[in-house]
């Protein structure tokens, strides 16, 4: 629900989904079309701010994670496939830019049942896709300059 001093396009929602393909987690970001109308600055300044918010989110019970254990874990998560297809969303409020973006982060109830190194593995796969979109948009707009 929006307040008085929002409007729907002041209200960007990132939907994810999360799906096991050929035994790789797959994980999709749905853009909606006001975060793709926005300047292309905006837009990689947004992931970058989001994916810095991830990397700086802490996992309780998650501590020395190496890109092995990631693995690891990503090899156990793949075999829960009763928890798949899920999804999460990332609602950002950029109602008042100066005051910064307001992020809230919400997953569908399956994602309490994983334990924490399954938790980084999604983790990690949102920040691999938000990172890919951040380079795809700063690749085109270097085509267009050139």
């Amino acid at each position: 629900m929006t307040t008085n001093n929002q409007t729907l396009s002041d209200i960007v929602n990132l939907n994810i989904e999360y799906s096991i393909v050929d035994g790789t987690l797959k994980t999709e970001v749905n853009y909606p079309f006001n975060f793709l109308a926005l300047e292309e600055v905006m837009q990689v300044q947004m992931l970058g701010s989001l994916i810095e918010l991830l990397n700086n989110m802490e996992v309780p019970e998650a501590s020395n994670i190496t890109p092995n254990t990631i693995k690891e874990a990503h090899d156990e998560l793949v075999l829960e496939d009763m928890l798949f297809p899920f999804g999460s969303v990332i609602r950002m409020d950029l109602s008042d830019k100066e005051k910064g973006i307001k992020v809230d982060f919400k997953h569908d109830d399956k994602i309490a049942s994983l334990h924490p190194m399954h938790t980084i593995v999604i983790l990690d796969s949102i920040i691999k896709v938000l990172k890919a979109m951040a380079v795809m948009i700063v690749k085109k707009c270097e085509r267009n300059m050139g």
